[in-house]
Parts: structure tokens; sequence; C-alpha cells
């Protein structure tokens, strides 16, 4: 036997015919490249390709948007611009808080004390037969005098609000009614009870719907919006300032003189003239501002039936056009 260089019987080169049907035939190695095969990885390459695709996907869109981004950068540099630029001129910007404390603010405040004294002293005097009525009067014309102060207040330090705005109504209606109510208290008369509630119900609801007539087209109720659709009257009012002084101060006047009247029909409070002459004086001023709240009252009504009409008609009239006319 032949033996090889590290003295091991070298394999015979023949096989035997088992082993040679062991090694894989040519046949078997074309098959594993026929087509079908092929086409099988060509489809898990385009898996894999899709796989791939749609991880990308997830995670760009895990990413924020480009313009979202752009978006935000400038709105931070605008803000940024507007503080830098506030406190340039001295200003800070304002909080809460400081609404609250305005100098107009502080007016009202003072109209709310000054009403609260008269409403007191009023009912003082009603008790005791006239004792601290004139405390009365100075407390509600206090009062009133103050409605004349915080706009000017509010014009001069920049300082107007919404809430002011209210403020001053609410304080107004307030302080009218109150005096009303004691008004009532004093003169017993059936008449001239219905009267004084008759005003007071006049002046509360003709204020009432004016403002919100006004919220309702998004405007101040004495702007020049607002006054567009307004009677003549009641444009003449807000816009003519002697004529609203006139009616505004001739119908406190009214109410300060009735309560004075009732404890000194002849006294002098109003010199030169009487109690009862001062009250004749004031009273027309006095008849045209609730004439004045009439038509306020009806003015905004139709405002607001105005802007129901609009709003029915947008939505359920084809064509319609916004401020197209009723038809005759």
């Amino acid at each position: 036997m032949p033996v090889t260089r590290r003295g091991t019987p070298s394999r015979a080169r023949s096989k035997s015919p088992a082993a040679r049907s062991l090694k894989p035939s040519p046949n078997v190695r074309k098959s594993s490249s026929s087509p079908r095969t092929k086409s099988a990885r060509k489809k898990a390459a385009v898996k894999d390709e899709s796989d791939s695709s749609s991880q990308d996907d997830d995670s760009d869109s895990s990413l924020p948007d480009i313009t979202d981004v752009n978006a935000i950068l400038d709105e931070v540099e605008e803000t940024i611009a507007a503080v830098e630029k506030t406190l340039a001129e001295g200003k800070r910007p304002r909080f809460t808080m400081d609404v609250f404390f305005y100098v107009p603010q502080f007016v009202g405040y003072f109209r709310i004390v000054c009403t609260m004294v008269s409403i007191y002293y009023a009912i003082v005097a009603q008790d005791t037969g006239g004792t601290y009525h004139k405390r009365a009067i100075v407390g509600y014309a206090l009062s009133f005098a103050g409605d004349l102060v915080d706009g000017m207040a509010a014009r001069k330090f920049d300082q107007s609000s919404h809430f002011g705005g209210v403020l001053d109504m609410v304080t107004d209606r307030c302080t009218t009614a109150g005096f009303i109510v004691v008004l009532t208290w004093l003169y017993t008369e059936p008449a001239v009870r219905f009267m004084l509630i008759s005003i007071l119900m006049l002046d509360v609801a003709s204020h009432w719907m004016s403002m919100y007539s006004a919220l309702k087209i998004g405007a101040h109720h004495k702007s020049n919006e607002n006054q567009k659709r307004q009677f003549f009257l009641v444009r003449w009012y807000y816009t003519s300032y002697p004529f609203f002084a006139c009616c505004c101060v001739g119908a406190e006047l009214t109410y300060m003189v009735a309560f004075a009247m009732k404890f000194n029909p002849i006294g002098v409070f109003f010199y030169p003239f009487t109690h009862l002459q001062a009250f004749w004086i004031f009273a027309p001023f006095c008849a045209v501002k609730n004439l004045v709240n009439l038509v306020q009252l009806a003015s905004a009504a139709w405002t607001i039936a105005e802007a129901d009409k609009e709003e029915w008609n947008l939505k359920n009239v084809e064509g319609y056009e916004l401020g197209e006319q009723d038809a005759n």
C-alpha cells in the first residue's frame, strides 16, 4: 500500500459508487439558479426595500415639520421684538392684577363708596325726618361727578379697559337705581311710585339692551360704528357732548332736588333757586333723557333682530349676501 509523507495510507483516488451517488449532480446545481428561485429573491429584496422605506417614513413622521418650526420661531421673534420695543418706550408688560389698579378704576371704587354713603344717609334721613339728608345729596353728587373724571383719567394715562367700561356702567345703573328706590319710599302716591319704578326699569333695560346689541356687532355702545345703526335721537345724544351733558346732569339733578324737596320744599340748597324752582328747571332734561332711553331700547332691539335675520338668512337662503335690505 502506498504511504504518504507522514506514513499514513493515502486515500484511494477512486471512490465507491455509493460515495459518487452522494455528490451533487449538475442538475441540482442548476436548479438552485432556476427562474423561480430568482423571482423569490427579487420579491424578498423588494420587501426589504419597502420595509426600510416605511421605517424611514416613520422616523420622518416623528420629526416636526420644518414649516411649523419656522412659524414658531417667527412668533417668538415677533414677541421678543414687541417686548423690546415696549421696554425701550419705558413701558413694561401689564399683568391681570394691573387692570384692577388703573387710575380710572380707583375713581370707580371711589364712586361706589360715595354711592353707599349716599344711600345710607338717605335711609337715615327718611327714618329721622330729614337728618343728614344733605350728606346723602353730597354723596350722590360726588358719585355722579366721578363719572366725568374716570373717562378723562383713562385717556390721560392710556388705561382704557373693558373692565373699566363695565365698572363705570354698572356703577351708574346701581347708583341711579338705589336713589330712585329711596324716592319710592318718600313719595307714596301710587302715580309717582309707578313713574319712578318705570324710569328705573327703563334705565336698566335700555342700557342692557344697548350693551348687548353693541357686543353682537363687535363694537362699543358709544362707538361710531354702533351709532350708525341707531335712530337719530340716540346718535345725537352720543355724538353731541353738550346735549349729552345737559340730559345726564339734568336727570341726576332732578333726582337730587326731588329728594331735597321732601324735607325742605323751599330750601336753597341749589342756590339761587328754591328746591321747587330747581325741580322745574331740571325736570325737562330728565324727561328728554328718559325719552332717549326709550328710543335707545327700541333701536337696540332692532339691531339685535336685524342680526338674527342676517344669521338665519346666511344659513338657510342660498345666494344671500350679508347686509341685504329687507324686501318691501
